[in-house]
């Protein structure tokens, strides 16, 4: 598998393209609903959750510049290069 794009489900903007690593960290660490679920919510506390968690600076970097001026925000994530379903 090779880089994980973050996309915002508000606008399918490209977040960020991260590592595996990060992506099994935020499914370490957030909740899913199934064991197919992609997407997750944010808000400002789960980004302070995250980092006392010792998410990567560059993944929080990339959610926190997501989350702009918005109080919460909704990704999903998918493998680079896949087509969105």
């Amino acid at each position: 598998m090779g880089p994980i794009r973050l996309v915002d489900l508000h606008d399918g903007r490209e977040l960020a393209r991260i590592e595996r690593a990060d992506l099994d960290f935020l499914i370490d660490v957030l909740e899913e609903e199934s064991g197919s679920d992609r997407d997750y919510y944010v808000d400002r506390d789960t980004l302070d959750y995250l980092a006392e968690r010792g998410a990567e600076a560059s993944l929080l970097t990339a959610l926190r510049r997501g989350l702009g001026a918005r109080e919460e925000m909704d990704f999903r994530w998918e493998e680079a290069g896949q087509v969105p379903g």
